[in-house]
């Protein structure tokens, strides 16, 4: 009977051990934590999107700020790419005034420098403002300047109103040169 009871509680022993262990096959992987992001502005009601704990926002689910009369509405620079907590992010208004900005050109280093006639351009927000362009011209060699792209990519036409909000940098595309980078 001793060694029954032995067995018995071996065998107990065993299975209680096992059962503690949690790792066998019925077990179902824990859930998936999310956070909140909260996009908050004056006078506008918040939107909130569910982010995955460690994942990030993609530009398309940061909502687009209400404009504001005078102002430039932009969302504070808060890191969206790891969230681990719930985040809130306030809309920041910029005076369309007080925003003085900078547009600096880059021409390629084999550019003979008596053609290029501007480097920076101050302007305010909002503010038209023309590129300098090249003719082609068979006395300076034939130079023409065909685009103002920014460092990604993006294109300028040479004059127009552009809702800047920040300084940037362009590049001239010239033909019979590659841009600088």
């Amino acid at each position: 009977m001793k060694k029954i009871l032995a067995v018995l509680l071996a065998v107990l022993s065993l299975c209680l051990t096992f059962a503690g262990c949690g790792g066998g096959q019925g077990d179902t992987p824990d859930a998936p934590t999310f956070y909140t992001v909260t996009f908050k502005q004056d006078g506008q009601a918040d939107v909130k999107v569910s982010v995955e704990s460690g994942k990030g926002l993609s530009q398309s689910q940061i909502p687009t700020p209400k404009p504001v009369d005078g102002y430039i509405v932009v969302w504070e620079d808060v890191d969206l790419t790891n969230i681990t907590k719930d985040i809130t992010v306030n809309a920041v208004l910029k005076s369309i005034a007080d925003t003085g900005l900078k547009i600096t050109l880059i021409y390629p280093e084999k550019l003979p420098e008596n053609l290029i006639t501007v480097r920076e351009i101050d302007i305010k927000v909002g503010e038209e403002f023309n590129l300098p362009e090249l003719i082609v011209d068979a006395e300076d060699g034939g130079h023409e300047i065909l685009a103002w792209k920014t460092a990604d990519g993006m294109e300028f036409p040479f004059s127009g109103t552009y809702m800047l909000t920040e300084s940037i940098t362009l590049t001239a595309w010239v033909r019979g040169y590659l841009p600088i980078n």
